[in-house]
């Protein structure tokens, strides 16, 4: 009996001592933050390891010790998780009011730019174009743009103006017995969605284009490129209020 009872009470210290054991959980969240030639928004990524034996967690942190001391600082102690990810609230609470707003037409949406960003030296042309077609389209539109005193930005001007603004060219080949060949200019800017402002779309918000004509058999590729670049820089200066230079009428034909 006494033994039986020294048994129980046995089994009952160590129950005890098991439940009062401290539970040890180790997750490892290793965060990379990249910036790549001052860009407005940084790029992350990181790798996230869960419950892993102390031991092993232990070893991973204190390899990283050297590295953190050179370049940064070791073993910060923080109270709560300085990581705040998290995933995005409703679309119904980042949505905005939209019923004071109008829809603005594409004239509009040119107003208030400090500048477009213009690299068309490698679009691709007819395919009987005498010279490389990337580059002479390319002298014309920064050219036209100038004289109409619309400011060029550089590539590194583009990523810190706000939309993004960039001027895009096209030229779409003829399909005999079906379309003409055809130049499309537009120019896409950055725009949020309004029903869910964490989403950020980058979008045609001008556009224009010229096609083959069968009345006139000399009208060519570039004819067409000054006839749409004409209408961006006419509707540029009627949204910024500005008087725009005259468009070049005289241009060698295309081939």
């Amino acid at each position: 009996m006494r033994c039986l009872r020294l048994t129980f009470l046995l089994w009952v210290c160590l129950t005890w001592a098991a439940i009062a054991q401290p539970q040890e959980h180790n997750n490892l969240w290793v965060m990379w933050e990249r910036v790549v030639n001052g860009q407005r928004q940084s790029q992350f990524r990181s790798h996230l390891l869960l419950d892993v034996p102390p031991a092993e967690a232990q070893t991973f942190f204190n390899n990283l010790t050297p590295s953190a001391q050179t370049y940064g600082a070791a073993n910060v102690r923080h109270e709560t998780s300085p990581l705040c990810l998290s995933q995005p609230p409703p679309a119904e609470l980042t949505s905005i009011d939209t019923t004071p707003l109008t829809l603005a037409d594409k004239v509009a949406t040119l107003g208030g730019l400090n500048g477009v960003f213009v690299d068309f030296r490698a679009v691709r042309g007819p395919r009987t174009f005498t010279g490389n077609f990337g580059e002479t389209v390319h002298s014309f539109v920064v050219n036209q743009l100038q004289q109409a005193g619309i400011p060029l930005l550089t590539k590194e001007e583009i990523e810190a103006t706000p939309g993004q603004p960039t001027l895009t060219l096209r030229y779409s080949v003829e399909v005999v017995g079906c379309k003409p060949w055809s130049i499309s200019l537009g120019l896409t800017q950055l725009v949020v969605l309004t029903r869910d402002t964490s989403l950020m779309l980058n979008t045609t918000t001008w556009s224009g284009s010229a096609r083959q004509s069968e009345s006139d058999i000399e009208y060519g590729a570039m004819e067409a490129l000054r006839d749409v670049v004409a209408s961006f820089t006419e509707d540029y200066a009627k949204a910024n209020s500005i008087i725009g230079g005259n468009a070049v009428t005289q241009i060698e034909p295309a081939n």
